[in-house]
């Protein structure tokens, strides 16, 4: 195994670890010519660090970002992973990074108080109690959005980024009322904003439309990455075989957390039929989407030939629905936009 994979390599540490070290000066500061050219070709690989190098970037420049993030991306991972970065890195920003599950089919008498002592708490250590975090209808929520800025703006040693993700469970008047007054704080600040927003989300909503706004889609891990994840949590395994299981999962990162999981406990020794059934509720959810889109005949036509091909051109007309459904990625191709099944685990599913 090359030696950056192995648990204490520089590339089977989570990029917060290794920038830690290095600021700390544990690391060493003159690295070989071998482990130089590895880490130069895991970067230029990494889809998923590079998704993060993007989002950062933008972010540090106080610019709004919406990230697409399919079925079984694990959104809160990558942001959490983002927010520490941010804050160890320079220049450094403070984040807050929140889920919006919890409101799902819930109205908006529901989000507002949600919402509004999340902002009360910027810059404040998690104290907000001077906003008001009740509002009684759309204008008193926009009032207190606005307020709530206005006050992280004025109080807070640090630039701060808000991270939310499941915007699709919030709903569309509030986090139209949202956007609204943060590009109206926006506009009252040309000298420069000090809080900025980051939204996540299976889809961008068509009526999003914020100036600067950057779109990145968090794309799975590449094959580099899915195996240094691997062998970050599990240890070394053979060569072959730590190959194998990262293909298997196609670096969706449920299925790797998944079969990492399975790894760590029981070994590598595992056959197709083990990891379905140990993938649990990734498993049943992926079998629940499959069943829904094979409902209809030219769909699943569609998921047998993908099972069969590595990959075919793009028909917008039957793929649509199943890029939709998280099943396929896109990929480039001889000029052309391909599809394929997200992860082998899929066709594994479909039988």
């Amino acid at each position: 195994m090359p030696e950056d994979l192995h648990p204490s390599g520089s590339l089977a540490q989570p990029r917060v670890a290794r920038r830690i070290q290095a600021r700390r000066g544990h690391g060493s500061p003159v690295e070989s010519t071998s482990t130089a050219v590895a880490r130069q070709t895991y970067l230029e690989t990494a889809l998923r660090g590079r998704a993060a190098r993007l989002v950062r970037t933008t972010l540090r420049r106080m610019e709004p970002v919406f990230v697409v993030t399919p079925r079984w991306s694990r959104p809160q991972g990558f942001l959490e992973e983002v927010a520490l970065d941010l804050a160890v890195g320079e220049p450094s920003v403070g984040c807050r990074t929140i889920g919006f599950r919890p409101l799902r089919s819930r109205g908006p008498a529901a989000a507002w108080p949600f919402l509004l002592q999340v902002l009360g708490q910027l810059g404040r250590g998690g104290n907000g109690g001077e906003i008001v975090a009740t509002a009684v209808d759309r204008q008193a929520f926009k009032a207190g959005v606005g307020e709530a800025l206005r006050a992280a703006h004025r109080s807070s040693r640090h630039r701060l980024a808000v991270l939310m993700h499941g915007i699709e469970n919030i709903p569309v008047e509030v986090l139209a009322d949202l956007v609204e007054e943060w590009s109206r704080y926006r506009l009252d600040h040309p000298e420069g904003t000090r809080v900025t927003l980051l939204l996540a989300g299976a889809e961008r909503p068509a009526w999003l439309d914020l100036p600067d706004l950057h779109i990145v889609e968090l794309e799975d891990y590449s094959e580099a990455e899915a195996i240094a994840a691997i062998v970050a949590r599990c240890g070394p395994l053979p060569p072959r075989r730590l190959l194998t299981l990262a293909r298997f999962t196609g670096g969706v990162p449920a299925v790797l957390d998944a079969v990492s999981g399975m790894i760590a406990e029981r070994g590598s020794r595992l056959d197709v039929d083990v990891i379905l059934h140990g993938m649990g509720a990734v498993a049943d959810e992926m079998r629940g989407a499959l069943d829904i889109v094979a409902a209809r005949g030219e769909l699943a036509d569609r998921l047998g030939l993908l099972c069969k091909e590595p990959s075919l051109p793009e028909a917008i007309d039957v793929d649509s629905p199943l890029l939709a459904a998280g099943l396929l990625r896109r990929r480039r191709s001889g000029g052309q936009d391909q599809v394929t099944l997200r992860s082998p685990a899929l066709a594994a599913l479909l039988g």
